[in-house]
């Protein structure tokens, strides 16, 4: 990926605040978002969901919740690139 978009930060993980995240988006949209936050909201990464219909085992990227009114949003990150992303050469092309 890094040879394609040089501009980006080369990581193996990417980590914050203890929390490993599975793309730039993602990372991007928790920084955006952690400071934004007022003191009455929590914000979860990768919570699980209960009573999902469609998996058993389903995680959401981010939950906010809010501790005044006791109700929460769930926030998912859709993007073209994950970490299993992979740049082709040019031999690869071929």
């Amino acid at each position: 990926m890094h040879q394609c978009y040089p501009h980006l930060p080369v990581e193996k993980k990417l980590e914050q605040d203890g929390h490993e995240f599975d793309s730039l988006y993602e990372l991007a949209v928790y920084r955006r978002l952690k400071p934004m936050l007022a003191s009455t909201l929590k914000l979860d990464v990768h919570p699980p969901l209960r009573g999902c219909a469609f998996q058993e085992e389903a995680f959401a990227d981010f939950k906010v919740s809010s501790a005044q009114t006791g109700k929460s949003c769930c926030i998912e990150v859709v993007s073209l690139f994950d970490r299993t992303f992979i740049a082709y050469s040019s031999a690869q092309k071929e």
